[in-house]
């Protein structure tokens, strides 16, 4: 049977079946020491109410699921609470979904630098809170309205631009195609604070290779 030691519930696994609430009880009870919790279901349980009972059940928390959506004109305003709410509750890093074309565009060499443009703004602010800006690159597929980020290495060139302060989250369900994903990883070394297995989210520390 796998260590559950080093793994964290992300908790759009079981979006339609537990609230928070059950999330964090359910990692509790079965052992998982950590929880990735996504803002809306923060936002359900209230900010304040979900740290406290993260913290009360002895749970880290992996990341906090998800900033970016650079394409969007609320964008930086709601980065910057996303921010605030990750350090809240102790998330050593956001993730970030950076965000697809904007209404009728075609630009995409044009929403990858707006992508890193705004996380230049916002930067400062996570620096400050200890929160890691984790870049996601999603499948291709997904490159018109999710992410313009598609592969590992786009998203390490940008974190190696941005600098301290800036990593990368994969997810194996949307860089298992990705040719050169080896020696991007490779690269990446400790721009690495979150690798997603199929739902759930190694914890800090975790390695490709280590963890599944």
């Amino acid at each position: 049977m796998a260590d559950p030691g080093r793994l964290s519930l992300n908790t759009i696994t079981v979006r339609e079946q537990w609230s928070l609430a059950q999330c964090i009880e359910g990692c509790a009870r079965h052992g998982i020491p950590a929880i990735g919790p996504w803002r809306d279901k923060l936002a359900e349980m209230g900010l304040a109410a979900a740290a406290r009972q993260i913290r009360d059940a002895g749970l880290k928390v992996s990341g906090l699921c998800r900033g970016g959506m650079f394409h969007l004109p609320d964008a930086i305003e709601d980065n910057r609470r996303a921010i605030d709410e990750a350090a809240a509750i102790g998330a050593p890093c956001l993730v970030m979904v950076c965000g697809g074309l904007p209404a009728g565009s075609k630009d995409l060499a044009g929403a990858r630098r707006r992508v890193e443009d705004g996380v230049a703004e916002i930067l400062p602010q996570a620096r400050a809170a200890g929160v890691t800006i984790a870049l996601e690159p999603l499948h291709p597929m997904t490159c018109a309205d999710r992410s313009v980020l598609s592969t590992t290495a786009q998203a390490l060139a940008m974190a190696e631009r941005l600098g301290e302060g800036v990593g990368l989250a994969l997810d194996v369900y949307h860089i298992w195609w990705d040719p050169d994903l080896a020696d991007s990883v490779q690269r990446a070394d400790r721009r690495l604070p979150c690798l997603r297995l199929a739902g759930a989210d190694a914890g800090p520390g975790a390695r490709p290779g280590h963890d599944g």
